[in-house]
């Protein structure tokens, strides 16, 4: 073979290897740029999926949260407002209050005799569980968790739907993820909620329909009466002493007999509370569900007695046009008494299953010892698209942050418009804007809230006006200390074994503290009221007193037929109170602070006046009197800001 063939050969082998070489080395290349590719995909979906958790997450914290105020609530998150407030001629409204929480009746009598319903719709209680994730979903994502990813979100709509045993939410929220130069779209997030809302709600519509068609409760609450040596109702003594009872000790044991006797009543038809006495048997088995029927003694009720003389029930002999039947009555001493009742007072129902409660009031009432009959008319269900949801005002406003620097605008927040006793959600405030509907009216009131920010608002017909602009001020969160001064001598000491709170009152805002912490305050002209409370002074026991209520009643024997009298009486016994917490000191004053102060102030010191321990009950007198004309006096320092 010539030489220079053999050269070609040696060429193309060179050349051979020199590309295999390149491939494999190029090649080990691309498989790393593609493993380290698939690996920030993987990373990226798994951080994706736990953004859609995170999402997910707080929808279903946020629902669980509105179905049990509902729940407590007898179907409501915000009762119906009664027309008319309770007061002392009329304790009674259109709810129950327990505390912080506040269940309707979903029937019962107003103060003018007129029978209400008050029933919640499923559609009201779907409404509510939907404004309620809407409002509050925002302040519930923590999407800064999420290094390196950023998110656009847009408008929200809440869609719930309450089933017999769960309650499905749909959140249409169109979330863009954005990591570099990828972006993720993320438009629909569902959650499954399991608490039997729509059977405890079902359940409790029968009942109430249920109740209508007997009076097993009035009965009941007949019978406690009745039974109770305690009441009188009707009997005939032979006694020569004309029988007396005191009006507020026949209250107290009713309202205790029923107290203790409605635990026992069996509303479901198998359960075995009580004995056969209690049985009621409104509801099968079936359903697994407990219903206690309660009645606190601390609740309201009302009670009326006829015939009666103030606080006192007497037996009344009962005298004709017949002298003989007097005379008769005088020897021997008869006393007849028949006393007739006028009783309302609120019964709760609690349906409890699966660790899930769900509560309603209703009201039972005794007319002239009979059973008030419980027709309330038609059930006409509360909607939600009554009021709020008839929006035909377009209107444009503007919410500005005054930060007494200048203004800027509002970057999130909720807007309400509030007209009469209705108060209803407009929508979000984006960027310091909210361009959209609202109901018609006349003077009603713009709000603007935002966390971090006071409430601002301000009246605003809208038959009339298409824009506004509202201003809120910031919230500065500062430390502060508490120094006691002594009214009488000037000296400032710490707070050692007293309880001392402020309250503070301005436009928009109301906030207090108590013993140290951080302090939340806007800019503004404040009303400041103080109070220290002394727990390691003397104890004081302020005795018991005897109160006592008389008539005139006819004397006995011979001496009553001839008209003449006597004063008998009852004796009502108010027990003796302790004093444990002494108020030692009480002041009002008002102060005005400014954005420059509190922007700038990395402590607050607060001053309260306080008086000397009181160490008698005279002493307690005279210094309580002291109290409720307290001057700020020479000692006195307004809060100094550092």
């Amino acid at each position: 073979m010539k030489r220079g063939a053999v050269s070609i050969f040696i060429f193309i082998g060179i050349l051979i290897v020199a590309l295999v070489g390149v491939t494999f080395y190029f090649r080990g290349e691309i498989v790393e740029s593609f493993k380290k590719t698939i690996s920030q995909e993987i990373f990226v979906q798994e951080d994706i999926e736990d953004i859609k958790t995170s999402i997910g997450f707080c929808i279903n914290s946020l629902t669980l949260d509105a179905v049990n105020l509902i729940s407590l609530q007898g179907g409501y998150f915000t009762v119906p407002k009664e027309d008319l407030a309770e007061n002392e001629v009329d304790i009674f409204s259109n709810k129950v209050s327990m505390g912080s929480i506040d269940v309707p009746y979903w029937s019962y009598e107003k103060s003018n005799g007129i029978a209400k319903t008050q029933i919640p719709s499923k559609g009201n209680m779907e409404k509510d569980i939907e404004d309620y994730v809407l409002t509050h979903l925002f302040g519930c994502l923590d999407l800064n968790q999420f290094e390196g990813y950023e998110f656009e979100i847009t408008d929200i709509d809440v869609n719930a739907d309450i089933k017999k045993k769960f309650i499905d939410v749909k959140v249409m929220m169109p979330v863009k993820v954005i990591n570099g130069d990828r972006e993720t779209l993320l438009e629909e997030f569902e959650e499954t909620i399991d608490v039997p809302l729509g059977e405890m709600y079902s359940l409790a519509k029968e009942i109430t329909e249920k109740i209508k068609e007997d009076n097993f409760l009035e009965e009941k609450t007949y019978d406690i009466m009745v039974v109770s040596e305690d009441i009188p109702v009707s009997g005939t003594e032979f006694s020569c002493t004309t029988r007396l009872w005191d009006k507020g000790e026949v209250y107290s044991a009713l309202r205790k007999g029923i107290s203790y006797n409605f635990n026992y009543i069996d509303v479901v038809e198998k359960n075995k509370k009580g004995d056969d006495y209690y049985k009621w048997g409104l509801l099968d088995d079936s359903d697994n569900v407990d219903v206690d029927v309660i009645y606190n003694s601390g609740w309201p009720m009302y009670m009326d007695v006829f015939p009666s003389e103030g606080n006192i029930l007497k037996s009344d002999n009962v005298i004709n046009n017949e002298q003989l039947n007097s005379l008769l009555r005088g020897f021997f001493c008869i006393n007849d008494y028949n006393f007739v009742y006028d009783v309302k007072f609120p019964v709760l129902f609690v349906l409890s299953k699966d660790n899930y409660n769900f509560q309603f009031a209703n009201m039972v009432i005794i007319d002239n010892n009979q059973p008030k009959e419980n027709v309330y008319g038609e059930n006409i269900e509360i909607e939600s698209i009554d009021f709020c949801e008839n929006k035909n005002k377009d209107v444009d406003v503007t919410v500005l942050v005054d930060d007494g620097f200048g203004f800027y605008r509002l970057a999130d927040g909720n807007l309400r418009y509030s007209c009469g006793t209705y108060s209803c959600n407009a929508g979000k405030i984006k960027d310091g804007e909210f361009n959209g509907d609202v109901i018609s009216c006349l003077n009603g009131r713009l709000i603007a809230n935002a966390d971090g920010y006071s409430e601002g608002s301000v009246e605003f017909s809208s038959v009339n006006e298409d824009s506004a602009v509202i201003l809120v001020k910031p919230i500065y969160e500062i430390d502060y200390d508490i120094k006691l001064i002594n009214k009488a001598t000037g000296v400032v000491s710490d707070v050692e074994d007293q309880d001392v709170m402020f309250t503070f009152k301005t436009e928009g805002y109301t906030t207090s503290i108590s013993n140290g912490g951080k302090v939340r305050l806007t800019s503004g002209i404040y009303e400041v009221n103080a109070y220290v409370l002394d727990s390691k002074g003397v104890k004081f026991t302020i005795p018991g007193q005897k109160i006592e209520n008389c008539v005139d009643v006819p004397s006995n024997f011979i001496m009553g037929l001839l008209g003449f009298t006597k004063e008998e009486c009852v004796t009502n016994e108010i027990p003796e109170i302790e004093i444990e917490e002494n108020l030692v000191g009480k002041i009002k004053f008002n102060w005005v602070v400014y954005d420059e102060d509190l922007v700038n102030a990395e402590k607050i010191t607060f001053y309260a006046l306080y008086d000397n321990r009181p160490s008698s009950l005279s002493d307690l007198r005279s210094l309580y009197s002291s109290l409720e004309n307290m001057e700020l006096g020479r000692f006195f320092v307004y809060p100094k800001l550092e």
